[in-house]
């Protein structure tokens, strides 16, 4: 820490050879009593390894539980050395300060966060909490990833600057099973020169990330090179531990200093060593699970009256000859085990990690519907598709005792067996290593494994409170997906669809594309077929979230398609198909196709408000409105500013739609458009009055007259007409862009740089709460620009042209 800088430590091996065990061991140390430095760890599962965010968040979530804990002012002695401590006001305070828009996007993934935020000793009234809490905003496709891996990025730069003589340390384990976004958030803090005291410990199997054919690499090892390869003022410090299989000395050495021998004895363990080590090659975990089967099986056991450990050579090889390694082995543990092969799959199903409660209810609910009884949310002819009842089913495959309830002790069971770890006090497990939930999945038999965690699902979606559904949605839709003709049709398949979207609006904006577009295909398939009809407008919301999923995987033949069908409903109002014609206009733009279409298709949504350029005669139209503007009263900064206010939405669609042609004209080179254009939309505006979005035909009004009339102080009235009404109506949904227009083409002809050089860095922010991150990029461009014409100190700029820079290629922009 006293040297501010990142490390990023990269521990591997393979399964089983002591990697989480030796990192937890050897990092907790930082998490002392003096709260200056924290440790947090999260695990990615092969399970759920699309979902997003998952190690992360989990790591995440007890670090928000560690700040919650840290010491009030109140209980500090001003007097002792605890007046060091970092206080719980003190990171409360730093965390409401530094962070605005970032909690909102946070809070949907993070919850925790706001148990930090909020004043839990304090009434707080609902205009006190929105100061510091806004209201949920819609976001679609890369702009909505984009936001929140920003949000990501600004909570950690605000953590390592807070605790000023610390380090926070996150260790992620398992990252070989990590989503994209996820990969892509762990380079950005690793390169990230503001993270000053982050300590990143990432483990991964290296026979997973390093062994793929030559054509193919691993996202883990694309990531890797990606921070090796940065340039030196980011790279943070690398050190990469690779940790191999115990070699069979290392072995006899662990068993016989287990078993209490001298040094000089060793040689007594050594044949029961290499029968140790022949099925498990010196794994580390293997080994462990190896001698505990043998201890279990009374092949390993203690003599109390020789005071020592005995064994057979030949009866453990005789009683271990029909497996030939320790997974085998485990499975026929499982088997044996009464308890364990009734709960462990079940629990398997849900996750690596999993709730009392939750288990309880898939084993209550099996019981319940053998006694005859139904969930409130659900038909006793809710299972009509189904082959069978779940008892039955549940029963033929685990046994009659999975009929018989849930007693509280199963678990606790499975936990002295050393197959699961408790945590939350109990009200909480986890399967001790993968390899425990893989064997409790083998239990299954393979052609009814997709139903069965169907009906796992189902029970869970049936029976869980709306609150604890939508927080273990993604497990429980990708249940149901597995085996979905299965799903009775009526209240539960609605169900499903509405569980089903939110899952997809939760992928999409974590940029998890391929799980929201599974999603959303899946919500549409279940939606009725008169949904056109009966619910225009959440169809339309849907259909243009699908559609923003494909076109951020390149999936652009489909994006078109879900596109087009908005397109093509009759009935549907302008602000709805203007969703759809600005997904199409980004499609072409991304997919670079022939100009003249993007162009083409920009014309056509314009149409729609009846703005129409023709390109054959456009300079002499274009001559003509601006001869007229120059002497039109209507269209002074006066009078435009007294314009009456529209609620019409079709009038904000309208403004979205000029923009967007706007930026089509800057990225294919037809500016000569865009006087008229902006002339047109103004017309528009005197007709149908303001909108809350009217302050970019405000600024679009200032760049034009200005730069193309000449009357920079006419200009100028346009432009303060632009930011009185973003200061008025409070939406900074088009503030990137309106600053940007004001303060690069309009107000330096006549204010000082140093005002325009603020309203850049306002805009700036203001297109990163929003994901428009392509005029955010530009605005923050001109601020550094602006700056070093200012005068700002070169060092200073220095560091900030390399964060920008950083940002830039990051996001693309």
């Amino acid at each position: 820490r006293q040297n501010q800088n990142r490390s990023l430590i990269l521990v591997r091996g393979q399964s089983g050879s002591g990697k989480s065990v030796l990192v937890e061991q050897a990092l907790k140390g930082p998490n002392g009593s003096d709260h200056k430095s924290l440790f947090c760890a999260g695990k990615f599962e092969l399970q759920n390894s699309d979902l997003p965010y998952a190690g992360i968040l989990s790591a995440l979530r007890q670090l928000c539980g560690q700040l919650g804990a840290l010491p009030r002012r109140k209980d500090i002695d001003s007097n002792s050395s605890n007046s060091t401590f970092l206080t719980f006001e003190e990171c409360q305070e730093t965390l409401r300060s530094k962070l605005t828009w970032e909690v909102e996007a946070l809070s949907e993934f993070l919850p925790e966060i706001q148990d930090i935020i909020r004043d839990a000793d304090a009434d707080k009234t609902a205009e006190a909490e929105e100061a510091y809490l806004p209201g949920n905003t819609t976001f679609l496709g890369k702009e909505a990833s984009d936001r929140l891996s920003f949000a990501f990025r600004r909570f950690m730069n605000v953590l390592t600057n807070m605790l000023s003589s610390g380090v926070i340390c996150m260790f992620c384990d398992d990252i070989q099973w990590s989503d994209p976004p996820s990969l892509s958030l762990l380079k950005n803090w690793a390169t990230d020169p503001q993270n000053k005291g982050l300590l990143l410990v990432c483990a991964y199997r290296n026979n997973m990330v390093e062994q793929l054919q030559q054509q193919e690499q691993h996202p883990v090892k694309a990531m890797i090179q990606d921070v090796q390869s940065s340039s030196s003022n980011v790279r943070p410090h690398l050190l990469d531990v690779h940790l191999q299989d115990l070699q069979e000395e290392h072995v006899n050495e662990m068993l016989s200093d287990c078993m209490g021998m001298m040094e000089e004895d060793m040689d007594k363990t050594k044949e029961l060593t290499h029968v140790i080590y022949t099925k498990t090659m010196g794994n580390a975990f293997f080994v462990t699970r190896y001698v505990i089967s043998l201890v279990k099986k009374h092949l390993l056991q203690f003599h109390p009256a020789l005071l020592k450990w005995t064994w057979e050579i030949s009866e453990i090889q005789r009683r271990t000859a029909a497996a030939s390694n320790v997974v085998q082995l485990m499975n026929e543990h499982l088997r044996e085990s009464a308890v364990a092969s009734t709960i462990l799959p079940i629990a398997a199903c849900i996750g690596a990690t999993f709730s009392l409660s939750n288990v309880e209810t898939v084993m209550n609910g099996i019981q319940q519907q053998q006694d005859g009884q139904t969930s409130s949310s659900s038909s006793s002819s809710s299972i009509g598709k189904l082959a069978m009842d779940h008892a039955a089913f549940f029963a033929q495959i685990l046994g009659p005792d999975v009929t018989k309830g849930f007693p509280l002790n199963l678990l606790g069971q499975c936990e002295k067996e050393g197959l699961l770890e408790s945590f939350a006090d109990g009200q909480a497990f986890a399967f001790v290593h993968d390899k425990v939930q893989e064997a409790s999945l083998a239990l299954i038999p393979y052609d009814m494994i997709d139903e069965f965690k169907f009906r796992v699902s189902y029970i869970l979606m049936t029976r869980l409170d709306p609150k604890e559904r939508d927080e273990h949605m993604f497990d429980i839709v990708n249940g149901l997906n597995s085996r979905l003709d299965l799903l009775p049709t009526g209240q539960d398949s609605i169900l499903c669809c509405k569980l089903a979207q939110k899952a997809g609006e939760k992928a999409q904006l974590a940029g998890s594309f391929v799980l929201s577009a599974t999603y959303f295909k899946l919500t549409i398939r279940l939606l009725p077929e008169d949904h056109w009809e009966t619910s225009l407008e959440s169809s339309v919301i849907l259909y243009a979230q699908a559609a923003a999923s494909e076109l951020s995987l390149g999936n652009f033949h489909q994006m078109r398609l879900y596109c087009n069908e908005i397109l093509s409903q009759e009935d549907c109002p302008m602000s709805q198909k203007a969703i759809a014609y600005n997904a199409m206009i980004d499609c072409y733009l991304i997919e670079e196709v022939d100009q003249k279409i993007v162009i083409g298709l920009a014309f056509e949504a314009l149409s729609m408000f009846g703005i129409v350029l023709e390109k054959k005669g456009l300079a002499q139209a274009t001559g003509k409105a601006l001869a007229k503007l120059k002497d039109d009263p209507r269209k002074t900064p006066e009078a435009l500013s007294t314009l009456p206010m529209t609620t019409d939405s079709t009038e904000e669609a309208c403004v979205k739609i000029v923009l967007k042609k706007v930026l089509v004209c800057l990225i294919c080179g037809t500016t000569e458009y865009i006087p008229l254009l902006i002339i047109e939309a103004t017309d528009r505006m005197v007709e149908k009055g303001q909108s809350k979005l009217s302050s970019a035909v405000f600024a679009l009004m200032g760049f034009l007259v200005t730069n193309v009339l000449g009357d920079a102080e006419q200009g100028r009235s346009h432009a303060i007409n632009a930011r009185k009404h973003l200061e008025l109506h409070e939406v900074d949904e088009v503030k990137a862009v309106v600053n940007w227009f004001n303060e690069v083409t309009t107000m330096h002809w006549t204010e000082p740089i140093q005002t325009t050089h603020k309203h850049l860095f306002e805009g700036y922010k203001a297109g990163l709460s929003n994901g428009d991150l392509t005029w955010a990029m530009w605005n923050i461009h001109f601020y550094v620009e602006y700056a070093f014409f200012s005068g700002t100190n070169l060092d200073l700029l220095q560091n900030d042209i390399t964060m920008y820079s950083i940002q830039m290629v990051d996001y693309s922009a």
